[in-house]
């Protein structure tokens, strides 16, 4: 399956008032239900002081919206996404890091949120390896399923993108749209479905039509359990395939701040685990990502010796991720955990950050 780079595949110009309609919209049952935790005397994460709260109203809406599963979630569709994930561990990591995180940033509007906070910008490793576990999480439990550790995480997410909405409203520019806003929201969702399987196929992985479709519906879960709007969630690969060009036409404009954010990703990354790349390597392997006209438009640097390495590096994966699907889905499935838990157990101080 060939997935389009940004602002290459086929909108549906009636989307554009949709989502014109969602820039201004955030999610006021998350803003509503921190509002109420900031007030009280609760103390602790935010999961936790929302669960001190959950009888509070705006608590109390924000827990059982949550709890309630649409009917559409289906753990066995998931599944196949999420073995794929672990069977690639590595790869997934670069995919994330170089397409999914690198290309968030070309959303100048939306991307302020990071600059204002400053967090990406002076604190990028952890930031980078915060984001691996959150989404080693969501596949471990092959979605935020109530009461798995990927749902705490989730919902806590969302928390922190209410927070977020609150600490950057000082000098903030109306032309931005809202902050976190249900278009950004979307946008970002997507980085980790459509953008992180096209990074995945453009380093050698090569996805079945049931590993896209997996998932996409993972995403698709997360994205309801993060606050977007249901009516806005990508129903098919497809479905989302339109989404992205409609988004990615509207808003993929990097500016001197996605270049920032990009570079000072990188420069996080290199040379440390789990890819142990210089960052001009980083550079080339951003380049396949996201496709030569995104990676100019942040400035990405060329380095022939490089880009013929990676080339050879994505060759030899596609060998790799072939024989690896000759392998029992289960044991995949546990060598690739242990992997991802002993890279972020390296990375990260604890479970449970929110």
């Amino acid at each position: 399956m060939t997935l389009a780079f940004a602002r290459t595949g086929e909108a549906d110009e009636d989307l554009a008032p949709r989502l014109e309609i969602a820039r201004q919209k955030q999610d006021p049952l998350a803003d509503d239900a921190l509002a109420e935790i900031l007030e009280s005397k609760a103390t602790g994460r935010l999961f936790d002081r929302l669960v001190a709260c959950r009888k509070q109203p705006a608590c109390k809406a924000l827990w059982e919206q949550v709890h309630s599963v649409p009917s559409w979630a289906d753990k066995s569709v998931c599944q196949a996404g999420n073995t794929m994930a672990f069977s690639n561990v590595v790869t997934s990591g670069l995919a994330l890091m170089c397409g999914s995180l690198a290309e968030s940033f070309v959303a100048a509007n939306g991307a302020k949120v990071l600059t204002r906070t400053g967090r990406l910008l002076s604190d990028g490793q952890r930031r980078v390896y915060e984001t691996a576990d959150f989404t080693t999480a969501i596949a471990e439990c092959n979605g935020p399923w109530p009461g798995t550790h990927a749902h705490r995480d989730v919902v806590s997410v969302r928390l922190i993108h209410a927070m977020a909405r609150r600490n950057v409203v000082d000098g903030w520019d109306d032309s931005w749209g809202r902050p976190v806003n249900q278009e950004d929201m979307l946008g970002t969702l997507m980085m980790f479905s459509h953008v992180y399987r096209r990074s995945l196929e453009a380093l050698g992985v090569d996805l079945s039509p049931d590993e896209h479709l997996g998932v996409n519906q993972t995403w698709r879960f997360t994205g309801f359990m993060l606050g977007v709007d249901e009516d806005l969630l990508p129903t098919s690969v497809d479905h989302e395939a339109q989404l992205y060009a409609a988004v990615s036409k509207r808003q993929f404009t990097p500016d001197a701040d996605s270049r920032a954010l990009t570079h000072a990703l990188f420069d996080a990354m290199a040379n440390v685990p789990p890819f142990f790349l210089p960052a001009v390597a980083l550079h080339e392997a951003g380049r396949l990502c996201l496709g030569d006209e995104i990676a100019d438009e942040l400035d990405l640097k060329r380095h022939p010796r490089w880009e013929r390495t990676i080339a050879a590096l994505v060759r030899a994966n596609r060998t790799r991720a072939a024989v690896a699907r000759h392998v029992p889905e289960g044991a995949r499935t546990r060598v690739g955990r242990l992997m991802a838990s002993s890279i972020l157990a390296t990375s990260l101080d604890e479970r449970g950050k929110f």
